[in-house]
């Protein structure tokens, strides 16, 4: 899947030479990636295995009903 990218517009004097554009990620693209790397390397450094968080919480519904049960 193709990332959709953002054009950044900025004025800058470098000797007359006018605008120029920069393509570039959306911020919060920039910053997931980011924390998903450092998840990644901590994860490495403490010889864990990460796993999707959806198969973690499948069964919290069940798990936490009697808490709320009058």
């Amino acid at each position: 899947m193709a990332e959709a990218r953002t054009k950044f517009d900025r004025e800058v004097l470098l000797l007359d030479a006018g605008t120029f554009t920069i393509l570039g990620h959306p911020l919060a693209t920039v910053i997931a990636e980011k924390l998903s790397t450092a998840l990644d390397a901590i994860a490495a450094h403490q010889r864990i295995t990460l796993r999707p968080l959806s198969s973690s919480i499948t069964d919290l519904p069940h798990q936490r009903q009697p808490t709320y049960a009058a």
